[in-house]
């Protein structure tokens, strides 16, 4: 017989479990909704600003810039404002000779007025003359419809601020592979979450925003003691300030943008605790409840495990629980595998199902505590 107490421990876990359940379902819900919506097409019209901050990109610039250069279908009204976050390598000098080779793109290259992203994109902002700002990351490869097929969605839907997709490039070994799985997890979530009208998760490798917006979102933001984390901020005061259906994401996949993976392990760690420790400023309920519930469900799994080394009854509920996980996350992660074309990844679903509660709890309790620092400087200004 169980104690008292671990039978109330087990029946909370349930409850728990229970959230999980209903929160990915209706995510999942959400993202079916998107996949039965007609994508926008065609040239568009509306003066549009892309915006990156660079900081010792040196590596990956120039593919950046070479799949900028290919973009098609642009409006008459583009700019290409690329912002150095006082790079100490070759960033600035490979920035300025792609501007001086594609004049007729309107490409300018500016110092930032202070250091980190946050401070780069709004030294950005505070000269592009678009109306609709795109901003992508330097290791990203946008596609050669990207910009018009964003500019399209948002004079279709006439959303605030635009979610678009991103796909870990997976073609690195099994590592990538793991990892473009894994962040197909998070994109099914910001997408699914965006459709039922609970936004959660933002990108800033593929987002696009009304500028007169988000200038009147600005004064709602509290988070500048916090070096980045300008996309999830950014999703909170435009939620707040013009409700939640002023987001949509984006489910085309002309607009998908390939990102780089982690190339270690210490490196992808250092990721995603630089991403937990950005949730301290989160306020809304819409983001951190599922936060809390994803967290607690995968503890309690990870608990149970280790719980069964000393009594093995507790064996019984872990490996339920693990396969209520694997049978709710199935579905919306293999809708999301065929949205990006990644059906081949899915082999990695099981091995990943077992040990994503070890890596959500470690994560999760190092990135609340840990002192992270992101090329340099800390993620957390003192």
């Amino acid at each position: 017989m169980m104690s008292d107490w671990l039978t109330w421990l087990l029946r909370l876990f349930e409850i728990i479990a229970l959230a999980y359940v209903i929160i990915i379902g209706l995510y999942t819900y959400g993202w079916f909704i998107l996949m039965k919506k007609n994508q926008p097409a065609g040239k568009s019209s509306t003066p549009t600003s892309i915006l990156v901050a660079l900081r010792n990109e040196e590596a990956h610039v120039e593919s950046l810039l070479y799949h900028l250069s290919r973009q098609s279908d642009l409006p008459d009204q583009c700019e290409f404002i690329f912002v150095d976050d006082h790079s100490t390598d070759r960033t600035k000098p490979l920035l300025e000779v792609f501007a001086k080779n594609y004049p007729a793109k309107n490409v300018r290259v500016i110092e930032s007025q202070a250091e980190g992203k946050k401070a780069a994109l709004a030294t950005g902002l505070s000269v592009a003359t678009g109306k609709l700002i795109l901003v992508t990351d330097a290791d990203c490869l946008p596609g050669p419809r990207w910009v018009a097929g964003m500019v399209a969605a948002y004079e279709q839907s006439q959303a605030l601020l635009l979610l678009g997709p991103v796909h870990l490039r997976a073609d690195k070994g099994h590592f990538s592979q793991f990892q473009a799985l894994e962040f197909m997890s998070l994109m099914g979530s910001t997408g699914g979450s965006a459709s039922v009208g609970l936004p959660s998760m933002a990108n800033g490798a593929n987002l696009a925003f009304d500028r007169e917006a988000i200038e009147k979102t600005s004064p709602l933001r509290k988070d500048e003691t916090f070096a980045s984390g300008d996309d999830m901020f950014l999703l909170d005061a435009v939620v707040r300030y013009y409700g939640s259906k002023a987001v949509v994401f984006v489910a085309d996949r002309d607009v998908i943008v390939p990102s780089e993976p982690a190339v270690s392990l210490r490196e992808f760690l250092i990721q995603r605790l630089r991403w937990v420790s950005k949730s301290k400023g989160y306020s809304r309920l819409a983001v951190i409840f599922p936060a809390i519930v994803v967290m607690l469900f995968n503890t309690a799994i990870v608990a149970l495990l280790i719980a069964s080394l000393f009594e093995i009854k507790l064996l019984i509920p872990a490996i339920l629980f693990l396969l209520l996980k694997l049978f709710t996350d199935y579905p919306l992660l293999r809708s999301v595998a065929a949205f990006m074309q990644s059906r081949h990844l899915m082999k990695w679903f099981l091995p990943l199902t077992l040990i994503y509660p070890f890596y959500v709890t470690l994560v999760a309790i190092s990135g609340l505590t840990a002192n992270v620092s992101w090329k340099g400087r800390s993620v957390r200004k003192k």
